[in-house]
Formats: structure tokens, sequence, C-alpha cells
């Protein structure tokens, strides 16, 4: 009897699929990297002007978790591209599936995106809570001096 396929729990999809997959996490992570420069900008730019002495740390902890996110996000983006291109090779027929041990990367790589997401969120919730405590702080000194 023959058995379909199954993406979901241990079995891994397709060669094509797994192309097709790491494609679209490559561009999620070039996403990140517009996002990264946008917040670091945010941060080098604007955020000085505004914050007061006892925010600095709070900046600098920001940007060492950014720091931290784009080296994880680095070595993402390596595995991504080698099975990425390993992926295209086995469809062109280049090289046997075999080769490129797809059930194991792809499932190491589930791990890694959903780990890069995360720290991601975290690096978001820090940015969005010390721009939220800014504005509160703003909108303190205007009340109090108009």
């Amino acid at each position: 009897m023959e058995t379909r396929e199954n993406t979901r729990g241990n079995e891994a999809p397709k060669v094509e699929e797994i192309y097709n997959v790491t494609k679209q996490w490559l561009s999620d992570i070039n996403f990140y990297n517009d996002e990264v420069e946008f917040f670091k900008k945010l941060l080098e730019k604007y955020f000085p002007i505004l914050i007061k002495k006892e925010n600095i740390a709070k900046v600098y902890e920001i940007n060492k978790e950014l720091l931290e996110f784009e080296t994880q996000k680095h070595g993402v983006r390596v595995h991504l591209l080698s099975l990425n291109e390993k992926a295209e090779l086995v469809i062109k027929d280049l090289i046997s599936e075999v080769e490129i041990d797809a059930k194991n990367n792809y499932f190491e790589l589930t791990r890694e995106i959903a780990e890069l997401r995360e720290s991601f969120r975290e690096v978001k919730r820090s940015i969005f809570g010390l721009t939220e405590h800014i504005m509160e702080e703003e909108k303190l000194k205007h009340l109090l001096n108009p």
C-alpha cells in the first residue's frame, strides 16, 4: 500500500517543498534585515535626543539584544542558504536526496527559525517598551511645562 508523505509529525516534506519553504524563510530573513536597520537608526539617531540619562542603560541593552539577534540571524541564514542550494541541486537531479540529509536539516532549521522569531519578538518588545516609556516621559514633561 502506498502512503502519502506527510509534512506533519516526524516526516520531512518533499525536497521541492523544502526548497520553497527555505526560499520563504530567506525572504523573512531579508525582511528582518530591513527592520533591524530601521531599529538601529531609531536607537542611534532619535532616542539619544529624547531619553534621560537613566534610560541610557536600556538603550545599551537593546543594542546588545539587536547584535545578538543579528549574530543568530546570520547563522540561520547560512544554514538556510546551504539547504536551499542543495535542495535545488536535488530538484535538478545533480545530487541525490540522501546526500543533503533533508529530513534532519529541515527539522533543525524549523527549530532555528522558531527560535529566531522569538528572539526578534523579544527585541521588538524591548524597543516598543522603551518607546512607550519615552513617550510617557515626554507627555508628562509637556503637561508640567506647558
